[in-house]
């Protein structure tokens, strides 16, 4: 089995969180890293310990709430800036959720990016050179733990979304309300409902007027919050989203993970072209997997195989036409990757999605499932198991027993592969070893 090159290993056990972002921050062409210690989604009230609800005492403890650290390094390790104290118990902080809460994106037009987060009821810009804050707008609840970036208008700015991740505020349906905030964070849309909201909004010009659409749910939303159009689809809400021209016919098309709608392709005037049954499609990725089928192909995944007995598929490779080109019994997540192999192009960083695996490591999968390489990182990493812990909600995946990944391009010579955990980074190769 081949293993990927290794390029550098960062020791981050300091001030390490699955909670990363890369940004450019002094605009220097180079990507920096900005690691988030905290919470995430459980800052709010109703985690809070002894709070009453249905999400019970104890779901936090009052040091997992107070908790919130920024660290930003370089890609060779180096400590940027740091605000806030990390964290310095010896058993694990509780952090769920919560990757959408901050980005690093040129909002306000100056050619620089700036850091933009939600911490409590505070959404808040921040210097990318120092991590203070610059401004800040006072959210009407501190449920909110999403935020996305739209051209609204042609002054070269971006607007900022924000959301709930996950159930919606009291009275608001799931993934709602909505709230759009110019880059001055003055409020643009009074909080909004959008049914069947998801995860993963995306803005896209779907007219190409220059001004974004917001693509929620399976709502297609106009600059000021009104809806364009909506497709058929009113069971659950989406997990996944891309635009892309997946049959080369020059016309975009929308490709949604939408859960117990299975995925669905649709144009982006608000037609379904078809679909894929699941009890749960939760994930997908596109690419020229196969050279020798036309178009794009879609690997996606079935979460509920395993739970409920009725599709015994947790995964397949479709063509552009919805095609099924080879099913799975293995549940798999997946991010598409420029790595030529002898099927295609292109192959996927690929990693179990099931808590029963006992080895948690990504891979790189071909478009045939055939593993291609594999990293020189622990096979295993201590669970909430291994530790005695004030909590009675333990959750797989909130202290850090997984490995993160993002594929990214650092100095503007080529994409490479992050894989971390709290206390270490590794940047690999994102080439085939020779």
């Amino acid at each position: 089995m081949a293993m990927a090159k290794l390029l550098r290993h960062i020791d981050i056990s300091a001030y390490g969180s699955e909670l990363m972002v890369p940004g450019d921050l002094n605009a220097d062409g180079r990507l920096e890293l900005i690691f988030m210690q905290g919470p995430g989604m459980l800052a709010a009230d109703i985690f809070k310990p002894g709070a009453s609800g249905s999400y019970g005492a104890l779901y936090t403890t009052a040091e997992d709430q107070a908790l919130d650290c920024l660290t930003a390094i370089d890609a060779d390790g180096n400590v940027l800036w740091q605000q806030g104290r990390p964290w310095a118990m010896d058993i694990p902080y509780r952090q769920h959720g919560g990757a959408w809460m901050m980005i690093a994106e040129d909002i306000d037009g100056d050619g620089k990016s700036e850091l933009v987060r939600i911490r409590g009821n505070q959404l808040q810009v921040l210097d990318p050179a120092s991590g203070r804050t610059l401004r800040s707008a006072t959210l009407d609840s501190d449920g909110y733990s999403s935020l996305h970036t739209a051209r609204f208008s042609h002054d070269g700015t971006r607007h900022v979304v924000v959301k709930p991740c996950s159930d919606g505020l009291t009275g608001h349906p799931y993934c709602c309300p909505l709230v759009a905030f110019d880059s001055t964070l003055r409020q643009v849309w009074a909080p909004r409902d959008f049914p069947n909201a998801g995860h993963t909004p995306l803005a896209f010009d779907v007219d190409g007027d220059g001004i974004d659409e917001f693509l929620v749910g399976p709502h297609c939303v106009n600059a000021d919050g009104s809806i364009r159009w909506s497709l058929p689809l009113d069971k659950t809400h989406d997990d996944r989203r891309y635009v892309m021209d997946i049959d080369g016919d020059g016309r975009f098309e929308q490709v949604l993970a939408f859960e117990a709608e299975g995925l669905v392709v649709s144009d982006l005037q608000g037609h379904i072209l078809w679909r894929r049954a699941a009890d749960h499609c939760g994930g997908a990725n596109i690419g020229k997997f196969l050279a020798d089928v036309p178009g794009l192909q879609i690997f996606a995944n079935n979460e509920n195989w395993r739970v409920n007995g009725k599709d015994k598929v947790a995964s397949y490779l479709l063509d552009c036409q919805g095609k099924t080109l080879w099913e799975s019994e293995y549940d798999r997540y997946a991010t598409t990757i420029d790595w030529p192999t002898q099927h295609g192009p292109q192959a996927m960083l690929a990693a179990p999605h099931d808590p029963t695996v006992t080895d948690q490591r990504p891979f790189v999968m071909d478009g045939m499932q055939q593993t291609l390489a594999r990293f020189d990182i622990p096979q295993t990493l201590k669970k909430h198991t291994d530790f005695k812990l004030p909590h009675n909600r333990p959750c797989w995946g909130d202290w850090g027993d997984h490995y993160s990944s993002e594929v990214c391009d650092l100095d503007g010579s080529g994409a490479k592969i992050i894989l971390w955990t709290r206390k270490d980074l590794w940047i690999f190769d994102a080439k085939p070893p020779r």
